[in-house]
């Protein structure tokens, strides 16, 4: 199998600045033999754990999953926009090599990641993010593990403090007779 999925340097980590958030932009290599009339997907999925591992029992699970984007990737209709630096990874690995862009929503959580104490075992708390591209006939069907890949991403919130505002305050005046 050969999947290969390429990020540009230092770029798993995408930013949210409260009116606009970066897509998650990178290049897939797929074996065009391996393929055989499939196709490949791509899926952001974010896993919100606000429970431990070790505390669910009967069937109860404190860890919900969000699939915020779900896009096949190739084969497609449109040609997608190519950024500089996808442009510069496609002329590096090939023509065989596929840009791909997920969109993330303006509302989805921030990366939050609790640390677990030196006592507790599984995963920690919190929201984590995860790409994953598979090959597979269609998008509902289950990817198997030695069809897909799945790296970590984070979303990180930044805040762009705007101009110096004067601080609330009042003025108290009071009279007294002498």
């Amino acid at each position: 199998m050969k999947i290969n999925v390429n990020f540009p340097p230092g770029k798993r980590d995408f930013g949210d600045y409260g009116d606009s958030v970066e897509p998650v932009e990178g290049v897939v290599l797929v074996d065009s033999d391996y393929l055989k009339d499939r196709k490949v997907y791509g899926q952001v999925v974010t896993t919100f754990r606000y429970g431990r591992e070790e505390d669910e029992v009967m069937g109860l699970q404190f860890s919900r999953q969000l699939y915020l984007a779900l896009d096949q990737i190739y084969p497609t209709d449109q040609t997608p926009e190519k950024s500089t630096l996808q442009d510069k990874l496609v002329r590096k690995l090939g023509d065989s090599a596929i840009p791909f862009t997920f969109d993330l929503p303006e509302n989805a959580p921030p990366s939050v990641t609790l640390q677990p104490g030196s006592d507790d075992q599984g995963a920690p708390l919190g929201v984590e993010y995860e790409l994953k591209l598979f090959v597979a006939d269609n998008k509902e069907e289950k990817p198997h593990r030695r069809n897909s890949v799945s790296m970590a991403i984070r979303k990180l919130q930044y805040y762009q403090p705007g101009p110096l505002i004067r601080q609330p305050s009042t003025v108290v005046s009071k009279g007294f007779v002498l």
